[in-house]
């Protein structure tokens, strides 16, 4: 995890260079744009000069044709030879001849060619996909969903009526599916293996319960690694087809205007000064385009550079320490969050192991249980501080507050044939007031005013939440579903 960490930071320095270089180019793409921008509108001036002067010519021009095709189409019909196309069409216009679109489409109709009957059929609609930019390649692709988790436990025996293996390994885990909560969405976490032996065969049992996600978590590193790679190189193929920087499968084809330099006009010639002077505005005109192009083109490519500099997602690592054994299947760890992020203090858990109280107290059920199967554990009490009492009657009463601050506790039998029983509001709150810890008792008072609070707005047929989560204690004394 250290070393993914170390090679995420490298990679953000490197980013921050390539970002850095990217301002570079578009200060000088802006330069250079301001440049072209000043010259353009100086030749631009001077073709508008040039224009007006082409205009008048070119009028000058039409009329000298004109008369110049009149005179030679009356030669034509002195000497009986037929008229040209055009005298008939502009002298039909002269006269507003009602015969005008019949003559206009008897020469149209000359003019057309003959169908080539050996030629193919063209087919004006391109096949599909024939002239699209090559698909982007999926980073994701192969990248397993699950990651096959193997564990590395570390063991330890507590002694008792049936000694028990206490193991604990650190498993990456959804911080969703850790029963402790977590401040990161992700958590690198202990999770615990308890075993005894039975008739020559283990009994074994999971905390958290056996689940796929525990033994077969999402891979959920990798998958937001090629993720975000898919992203980026989606966020560059949009700015190439925005500026139309794709290669395509037709890429050989040059469409449009852009290559015609211009030529002479034989119907409508112009001074040469007044054509380079058009065409050197076209081509600054063209320089100025293509340098605005570049420079938003380089901004957008700059905005997929830093859409990817993040710091990389933070992990919460919680440590569990075996304590001790305080009954037989009652198992005591101390939780610890490394790295913390969100003021979680060190709090204890109590793990109950229901299959040892079922063999302890010998019940026929078990007894038909599947030796092979794993079991799961329960979490019986998760306080911030333990308090115990005394034995009494075989039992003990453990207690405290959730995180939460809520008062809660347990019953637990001493001998381990029964799992530990929840206690209700008045039992934790009887049992802090022998031990007088001061933070309980004030708990204690805040909770039951919210209870009697809660049972008042039942009577008067108000639906309110009880004040005790967790266990459920002082719901049942409400006689309400918490």
């Amino acid at each position: 995890m250290r070393k993914l960490l170390v090679v995420l930071l490298a990679l953000h320095g490197c980013k921050s260079q390539k970002v850095v270089a990217v301002e570079t180019e578009l200060a000088a793409a802006r330069a250079r744009l301001a440049t072209l921008e000043k010259k353009r509108q100086e030749l631009n001036a001077e073709s508008r000069k040039f224009q007006v002067e082409r205009k008048t010519f070119s009028q000058q021009a039409d009329e000298a044709a004109l008369a110049k095709e009149r005179l030679a189409a009356a030669g034509l019909v002195l000497n009986g030879q037929p008229i040209p196309d055009g005298i008939q069409l502009d002298e039909a216009l002269r006269a507003k001849s009602s015969t005008l679109g019949a003559l206009a489409g008897a020469i149209v109709q000359r003019r057309l060619p003959c169908p080539d009957a050996d030629a193919p059929e063209s087919n004006d609609e391109m096949s599909e996909g024939e002239c699209t930019p090559p698909p982007l390649e999926d980073a994701c692709e192969g990248v397993a969903e699950r990651n096959t988790q193997s564990l590395e436990w570390r063991c330890e025996v507590a002694a008792g009526a049936l000694p028990t293996a206490v193991c604990t390994a650190s498993a990456e885990l959804d911080g969703s599916f850790y029963p402790l909560g977590a401040p990161t969405a992700h958590v690198t976490a202990d999770v615990v293996r308890l075993a005894y032996e039975r008739n020559g065969r283990l009994v074994v049992a999971d905390w958290p319960p056996p689940d796929r996600e525990l033994y077969e978590p999402t891979n959920w590193m990798e998958k937001a690694s090629c993720e975000s790679e898919n992203g980026h190189n989606q966020c560059i193929r949009s700015c190439d087809e925005r500026h139309g920087r794709l290669n395509s499968n037709c890429e050989g084809w040059e469409g449009g205007e852009d290559g015609y330099e211009g030529g002479e006009d034989d119907e409508n010639p112009e001074p040469a000064e007044l054509r380079a002077a058009r065409e050197a505005a076209a081509r600054a005109e063209r320089e100025a385009a293509e340098a605005r192009d570049e420079l938003s083109y380089q901004e957008c490519l700059a905005g997929c550079e830093e859409g990817e500099v993040g710091e990389p997602e933070p992990i919460a690592r919680v440590a569990l320490n075996f304590s001790r054994s305080p009954a037989p299947g009652l198992f005591q760890f101390d939780v610890e969050l490394e790295q913390e992020d969100g003021g979680v203090p060190p709090h204890t858990v109590l793990l109950s192991f229901p299959a040892l109280h079922d063999q302890l107290d010998g019940t026929a059920a078990f007894e038909k249980g599947a030796d092979d199967t794993v079991l799961g554990l329960e979490a019986a009490l998760d306080v911030e501080k333990l308090f115990e009492g005394p034995v009494v009657d075989g039992t003990r009463v453990f207690a405290g507050l959730t995180l939460a601050g809520l008062p809660t506790g347990v019953r637990v039998a001493m001998d381990g044939k029964h799992a530990p029983v929840a206690l209700g509001l008045d039992e934790v709150c009887e049992f802090g007031a022998t031990l007088k810890p001061p933070r309980m008792e004030k708990e204690c008072v805040s909770a039951r005013e919210q209870r009697e609070t809660a049972r008042a707005k039942k009577d008067a047929g108000v639906t309110a939440p009880l004040p005790l989560g967790g266990e459920g204690a002082g719901a049942a004394d409400a006689g309400v579903t918490p």
